[in-house]
């Protein structure tokens, strides 16, 4: 399976518009850079930061601008009639986005590589479609501007794999997706119930999904999965004491919050307030 690896400049507080602004290129960077894109062979874009690069690359030369214009890419949009950049073809948002990337996760091939397109990450990191976030923080506060993580509720862990330090003052951190901890040993057991009659529930049958993530822990068996068939997201739950094994589809946005605690998400609303903390 292909990896989706989305990469964005940012700035110490989280700023991440207009990087130009702040950004400079230091030898050790462009060789990290350089590294990150022989290990990619399709480029996903937003289609305000296609504009942008379109309007830029093809009249650079040199290593970085061989591989923009050369190397195949792809555009999420609703808007745009056509793409003339060289090798970039469009996915049109309106469709299925999880459908269509997966498939491209499926093929063969080299990593796929998100560059900037806050907008799209977004929308990615809600669908749990994103495997590597590279955060690159400049030693600048803006103060104000576009911040990744606004429209962000819930808790996401993620797993640090690299942080490198750059001769500029710039840190790369790479961080894995859908990775959990270990739970607290203090956690309760959680008690059998039943589920609220507006919160679906079916016994696990045989799909197209990818699995997100997998725990065990205080006999349960949960394993959050996208169903690229129908682009939709679940949590399946298997309580090893009792036997009981049942469906939860849930909105992508409280996916993590079913991860953890699927009991608690099933009865939301209800008056058992040990199942809702």
């Amino acid at each position: 399976m292909r990896k989706i690896v989305a990469c964005l400049f940012c700035s110490v507080d989280g700023v991440v518009g207009e990087p130009a602004e702040w950004l400079a290129m230091s030898d050790d960077l462009a060789a990290s850079v350089a590294a990150r894109s022989a290990s990619t062979d399709t480029i996903l874009l937003g289609r305000a930061t296609y504009e942008q690069f379109a309007s830029q690359w093809p009249y650079q030369s040199g290593a970085m601008a061989d591989f923009m214009n050369r190397t195949r890419k792809l555009v999420v949009s609703t808007s745009l009639d056509d793409a003339c950049w060289q090798d970039t073809d469009l996915i049109d948002a309106d469709s299925s986005i999880g459908e269509q990337l997966a498939r491209l996760q499926r093929a063969p091939g080299n990593d796929i590589l998100v560059l900037g397109s806050a907008t799209l990450v977004q929308c990615l990191l809600r669908r749990a479609m994103i495997d590597e976030l590279v955060l690159l923080v400049h030693p600048v506060i803006k103060g104000r501007g576009r911040r990744l993580f606004d429209e962000f509720t819930d808790h996401v862990p993620m797993r640090q794999i690299r942080c490198v330090t750059f001769s500029s003052g710039l840190v790369s951190l790479s961080y894995e997706m859908n990775s959990r901890g270990p739970s607290s040993p203090n956690q309760q057991t959680r008690p059998q119930t039943n589920a609220r009659e507006d919160t679906i529930m079916h016994a696990t049958t045989n799909r197209t999904t990818r699995e997100l993530d997998h725990r065990v822990n205080d006999g349960l068996d949960v394993k959050l999965l996208w169903h690229s068939l129908t682009d939709r997201v679940s949590v399946a739950v298997e309580d090893q004491r009792t036997g009981e094994f049942f469906e939860l589809d849930v909105d992508p946005e409280h996916a993590l919050t079913a991860f953890y605690d699927p009991y608690a998400y099933a009865n939301r609303g209800g008056t058992d307030h040990a199942l809702a903390a």
